[in-house]
């Protein structure tokens, strides 16, 4: 069988049932072109003489004379075979420097190709010890193409060594007709195939800039293409829609309103419209709410539970700490009274927190606060409508995703003052709407940072005892 791109990543193995393969698999390798995509993480010119100046590190292929070897017993045997530590020094035939060898635990067979060679190639890292040069356990007859070295990461367990071996596997004539995604790919500098030969370092390395840029627009393109028809997906209307009663924002914006004692302010309010707005539509709601500490995020959350709850519907609320869904649900009961909300966390007590699962499951509670426990297989909703995420960044995607099948069409909103970049890159050009607060609630004190020098440590460790000690 011919291979091409597609071809799965089992036919570069004579068996094709494999550990290596499974490993790959199991990290989304599927195919020839999946696995080019693992791009080396280091590559080093190989020198080929050893001149003066060479630096510690650096990667030789030199033809030597070995002028002298000494060995001496291992500490270490193989099953009853006596292993050997190596000495060489050497000679390079091009340079005429001297260099020194070093093996260890080596079996006999290598003292035998050693005293029996006239001329060795030898390949390895130069290191400099006392002001000569070394090779530590070199590798013998080893040819590199293009007189440099590549280095690929460990993928899954499987070792850089071994993706090598894989990717030089591949018949050089397929790498000039990798099938790009780009329309029109004459407009950029490098064709993919002859960005790839680059990046692993089958050519030369001059234009190595330029390809990984050529690399790096394929991904970003593709990418793009995924968001797209993700972003597509999620507006498909849903048929088992928990919501089918439109909610005037305006309204539900006005009792909102009257529930707290101070005035919401304009951003706190735009958030609340687009969240309500969003709810409102066939599609389920993927929206971020990003705002600094203090200007009011759990508020619009709140707003967004509270239209939900007068038309007997239930949110989930879910936060990284104890602490902070303690915070939470003490607020939530001021607003929706403690009948209509319960905690849950693994500081509720056993029977109390049996009751708060039944209370869940019948829809008594519309407004459920809580740490990871909302994710347990136990915890059934009746009409779970929106998932609040407070501080997702310290969330795990699979969590979130957990949480959400707890809901036949989940509504999220995600909130945090310090998006992390994956989703912020999602926010522009994913399928994540925004809302941002910029404006601060009146009367709110101003946040400042300060950095404190190790010399006034001291005196900040007093400041904070202090304060601690007022409350």
């Amino acid at each position: 069988m011919e291979l091409n791109w597609h071809s799965g990543i089992e036919e570069l193995f004579s068996t094709k049932s494999n550990k290596t393969i499974s490993a790959l698999k199991n990290a989304s390798i599927d195919s020839l072109l999946d696995l080019i995509w693992i791009i080396p993480r280091k590559i080093t010119p190989v020198s080929k003489s050893l001149n003066k100046g060479l630096q510690d590190e650096l990667y030789v292929n030199l033809n030597v004379k070995v002028l002298n070897l000494s060995k001496a017993p291992s500490s270490k045997k193989f099953k009853n075979l006596q292993l050997h530590n190596l000495t060489a020094n050497a000679q390079d035939l091009e340079s005429k420097n001297i260099i020194q060898l070093k093996w260890f635990n080596t079996y006999p067979n290598l003292i035998n190709q050693i005293n029996n060679a006239e001329y060795l190639k030898v390949f390895g890292k130069i290191t400099i010890f006392n002001g000569n040069y070394q090779l530590i356990n070199p590798i013998l007859s080893h040819e590199e193409k293009n007189h440099l070295y590549v280095e690929y990461p460990t993928v899954n367990t499987i070792s850089g060594s071994k993706i090598k071996k894989l990717i030089n596997k591949i018949p050089s004539k397929l790498w000039l007709k990798i099938p790009t995604i780009v329309p029109d790919e004459t407009s950029l500098n490098h064709a993919l195939g002859e960005a790839f030969l680059i990046a692993h370092g089958k050519q030369s390395q001059e234009n190595f800039t330029q390809a990984t840029q050529r690399l790096v627009y394929e991904e970003f393109y593709q990418e793009q293409l995924y968001l797209k028809k993700r972003r597509a997906k999620s507006k498909i209307p849903h048929s088992d829609r928990i919501i089918v009663k439109t909610i005037d924002e305006i309204e539900a914006l006005s009792k909102f309103q009257g529930k707290i004692p101070f005035n919401l302010t304009k951003d706190q309010k735009e958030a609340i419209i687009e969240i309500i707005q969003d709810l409102n539509k066939s599609s389920n709601m993927m929206r971020m709410l990003q705002g600094d500490v203090g200007c009011g995020k759990t508020l619009v959350a709140f707003a967004a539970c509270y239209a939900l709850a007068e038309i007997g519907l239930q949110s989930a609320i879910m936060c990284p700490t104890e602490a902070l869904a303690n915070q939470h649900y003490q607020s939530a009961v001021e607003i929706f009274g403690k009948d209509n909300v319960c905690l849950l966390s693994s500081s509720v007590k056993r029977q109390e927190k049996q009751d708060t699962i039944t209370g869940i499951s019948n829809n008594k509670f519309k407004v459920v606060v809580g740490t990871h426990s909302l994710i347990q297989d136990k915890i059934t909703f009746s009409t779970l409508s929106l998932i609040v995420v407070d501080e997702q960044h310290k969330f795990g995607v699979q969590q979130r995703i957990l949480l959400a099948k707890k809901s036949t069409s989940p509504n999220t909103l995600l909130m945090s003052a310090t998006p992390i970049p994956r989703s912020l890159s999602m926010t522009h050009f994913g399928d994540l709407e925004m809302s941002i607060i910029r404006e601060k609630p009146a009367g709110r004190k101003k946040i400042s940072n300060k950095i404190v020098r190790i010399e006034n440590f001291h005196l900040f460790l007093n400041f904070i005892n202090t304060r601690v000690q007022m409350k």
